[in-house]
């Protein structure tokens, strides 16, 4: 089969090292990308959009993250030769189970089963968590989850029976994992949206682990009310917006307080794994007594851009060194194998880094003193 791939990012790499492994049916033509910035990719041509002629191949396998592939899939409708070769085009991850792409067509909840023999069920419509661990097989993040414990042990010493806080849970793969391969550990999944938290303990109970403490409420710096904002395809993407009124209020508690009122000694906490879309800075300032009462191992999504939107992003630069010492880029370490522990002090640094090269998130992982 003679295929056009559209992409010349990670995905597509990744995708070419697996067609070469397990699809020697498969020979690439060319590489597409909307506007070039390079001639060739793997030894072969890239072209632009207006350069394609679908007779010159069998199918156009975009190889791109599922949001790029939404945009690609318009700019294909508005070029030549669309109603005539639509058949041709395929997202990378169907090429491999195409029945479960058709199923998810028809059905509201749709399950994948992982190689750690965890099994999650999520909405049909969610284009991200699900499509990455059916093309994986791999429990959403696991390579990140196992950085974490491997990087807390290594700056915090072993802690194996203290609380693990899993904040913005989403479906619960953080959790389960991190239930199942730390048994010891206590684990808390904090998640705001209710379809999710629903789903969430779904799976709790399809992996066995229902000691799991689940709470469904928003985190922030203040208790209150705020309103959930919806990302389609998406639903890890779901974050709490400033107001009310947008989607449905939810029930917003400090850290602080959660903790109190659920009878978890504060020194009891050993790892806060957190992704909540942007607000990061405000559950640490309604964290601030837990994570100044003793030493916390800390990873948590870096989105400067949600910060400043926010207003958030300077007290988060000027305080975060009140808490810790340094920081290490773990999307970096994991790319590059080079561990680079950076004074938290350098964290505006980061920021510039961030927007000179387009990248808008990565993963910090927080710390004091050395290595054990």
């Amino acid at each position: 089969m003679e295929a056009a791939v559209y992409g010349t990012g990670k995905m597509a790499s990744e995708f070419v090292g697996r067609i070469s492994r397990e699809h020697a049916d498969i020979s690439i033509a060319f590489f597409i990308e909307t506007n070039p910035d390079k001639t060739s990719f793997y030894d072969r041509k890239v072209i632009s959009v207006s350069e394609l002629e679908y007779s010159d191949i069998d199918k156009l396998i975009i190889a791109t993250g599922w949001e790029t592939y939404e945009e690609i899939l318009t700019i294909l409708q508005e070029s030549c030769g669309w109603e005539q070769n639509k058949e041709k085009v395929i997202y990378f991850r169907a090429l491999y189970d195409p029945e479960w792409y058709e199923g998810k067509k028809v059905m509201p909840y749709i399950s994948v089963t992982t190689k750690d023999k965890l099994t999650f069920v999520a909405s049909s419509k969610d284009n991200v968590i699900l499509n990455e661990m059916e093309y994986t097989k791999e429990t959403f993040s696991r390579k990140m989850i196992d950085v974490f414990l491997e990087l807390s042990e290594l700056y915090y010493g072993h802690r194996q029976s203290g609380y693990f806080l899993d904040l913005g849970a989403n479906i619960g793969t953080t959790s389960i994992y991190v239930r199942k391969s730390r048994p010891d550990l206590k684990v808390v999944a904090i998640e705001a949206c209710k379809e999710n938290f629903d789903l969430l303990r779904v799976n709790c109970i399809l992996n066995q682990t229902e000691d799991i403490i689940t709470e469904l409420c928003g985190l922030s710096d203040q208790n209150g009310f705020a309103a959930l904002q919806f990302e389609d395809g998406n639903c890890g993407g779901t974050c709490l917006v400033e107001g009310t009124g947008k989607e449905g209020d939810v029930h917003t508690v400090k850290l602080d307080d959660y903790v109190q009122n659920a009878g978890i000694q504060m020194e009891r906490i050993d790892y806060i794994w957190m992704d909540v879309e942007g607000y990061e800075p405000k559950v640490i300032k309604g964290a601030w007594e837990a994570l100044s009462s003793h030493k916390v191992a800390m990873i948590h999504e870096f989105t400067p851009n949600a910060y400043e939107r926010m207003g958030t992003l300077e007290w988060y630069c000027d305080n975060i060194g009140n808490l810790y010492q340094y920081f290490i880029d773990v999307d970096y370490y994991m790319l590059t194998g080079i561990k680079q522990g950076r004074p938290v002090c350098e964290i505006k640094n980061l920021v510039g880094e961030m927007k000179e090269k387009g990248i808008p998130y990565t993963n910090i992982f927080l710390f004091s003193g050395q290595e054990n």
